[in-house]
């Protein structure tokens, strides 16, 4: 079992750094928006839903499998690592030209053209994730924060820097690029010592064609829960303009640090929880009770705080040309309850090998959220879009449970956590 010392360690690096990015986020996303005003930084915003959305596929559904087979075949860690680096250099690649063609097809304005094209590059350091992977799976997290801490710290102060200097959106997004070469070259710099393992070791073609049969489904799953949250962006700039994506985009990136929080919980925990299945079974589903009951109850908090001090809340960040945001942003977080609950019914699906199943809701979801957009968007505006991702996420995180009888033990998960029986 794991020694208590380096569970710590790993949960105060891993925890710690993302909670301290995600509060840094927030200063820099704020400081932006009050710097670019709401058309320019719907542009800005739009170009990181592009570029965000191609750095998760080339790497979607990935991580909690690399992890997982991590763990589980300990001995041959070395093969895994360069069967995982291959893989992953594949899908860049096949990514980039992919969201090339996408770009070429779709937009129209050369300049917006130009801004995409830089925040797809970042796809070409996925790669380097193979030693993020590593360290999780060794319960070595204070490695990878470092990584994290320096590259996010560094790109935070550059970002705001710039554009206060230039007014550049495309310089802006090359801070971006450059945040990325920091964070593949500290994680290289930490994982030295597996370069040359790496190297002399054979990659398993067998193994690189079950992982992409395997996590097909994870990434079917990551693209409709990215599309979930970015497809509202892409349908409010076509139907709405880029104004009030600006108003959208600032209140969905409040949304999103929030529903973060949840996701650095279940992430952190995660290989300690698989260590726990893999040697006491009872343990395990206990600690998922504890782990769901942590981020349902927090979000109903976050909810109820918001409800009475958000208004000033918004204005003292974003000024009054982003008054529209509070009430986007409440309706925004009743979604919070299920997407707090759907990072858990992620975890659990992946580690029982139910990658199929978590595939198929959160696919009906997006589907749901598009029909929906596409009706409700033109009547009601941003609340419609707010709406259609409550209704989609409810669907995909809490009532699919009820319609698949294999989803037994997750809704028994569910009930213990929220009613205590």
């Amino acid at each position: 079992m794991l020694k208590n010392k380096k569970i710590l360690s790993h949960v105060l690096w891993g925890g710690g750094d993302q909670f301290l990015r995600l509060i840094l986020g927030i200063v820099v996303h704020v400081t932006l928006a009050r710097l670019m005003g709401v058309e320019n930084f719907g542009i800005y915003n739009y170009c990181l839903a592009i570029g965000g959305f191609a750095v998760l596929i080339s790497r979607a559904g990935f991580e909690n499998y690399m992890v997982k087979e991590l763990i589980a075949k300990s001995d041959f860690y070395t093969e895994i690592l360069k069967s995982g680096l291959c893989y992953l250099s594949i899908m860049s690649l096949v990514v980039f030209f992919l969201a090339l063609i996408y770009l070429y097809l779709m937009e129209s304005d050369p300049n917006i053209f130009s801004y995409n094209i830089i925040v797809l590059l970042p796809v070409f350091f996925s790669p380097f994730f193979i030693f993020d992977y590593y360290f999780q799976s060794a319960i070595e997290g204070k490695k990878s924060a470092v990584a994290r801490i320096v590259s996010f710290y560094v790109g935070s102060f550059l970002k705001i820097v710039v554009y206060y200097s230039t007014s550049s959106i495309l310089a802006l997004l090359f801070v971006i690029l450059f945040e990325s070469i920091i964070y593949a070259g500290i994680l290289l710099w930490n994982g030295r010592c597996l370069i040359a393992p790496i190297v002399k070791a054979k990659y398993d073609s067998k193994w690189i064609k079950d992982t992409a049969k395997t996590t097909l489904p994870l990434l079917l799953t990551a693209i409709s829960m990215m599309g979930c949250i970015r497809l509202d962006q892409l349908m409010i700039k076509n139907f709405l303009g880029m104004e009030s994506l600006g108003i959208y985009s600032a209140a969905s990136r409040l949304f999103e640090a929030w529903t973060t929080i949840p996701f650095i919980i279940t992430t952190v925990f995660y290989p300690i929880i698989l260590n726990y299945k893999k040697f006491e079974n009872e343990s395990y589903f206990m600690n998922m009770v504890f782990l769901t009951r942590t981020v349902f109850y927090m979000t109903i908090i976050a909810i109820l705080i918001f409800f009475y001090f958000g208004d000033e809340f918004i204005l003292f960040l974003y000024g009054e040309d982003f008054n529209e945001v509070h009430s986007v942003l409440l309706m925004l977080l009743i979604s919070a309850l299920f997407v707090s609950l759907g990072s858990i019914t992620t975890k659990y699906l992946v580690a029982e090998g139910m990658e199929k199943r978590l595939m198929y809701r959160v696919a009906i979801g997006l589907l749901i959220n598009f029909i929906l957009n596409y009706f409700l968007i033109p009547f009601y505006e941003l609340r419609g879009a707010v709406f259609s991702s409550i209704v989609s996420f409810f669907f995909s995180y809490f009532l699919y449970d009820y319609l698949d009888r294999k989803s037994i033990e997750l809704r028994i998960i569910k009930r213990k956590a929220i009613l205590g029986v």
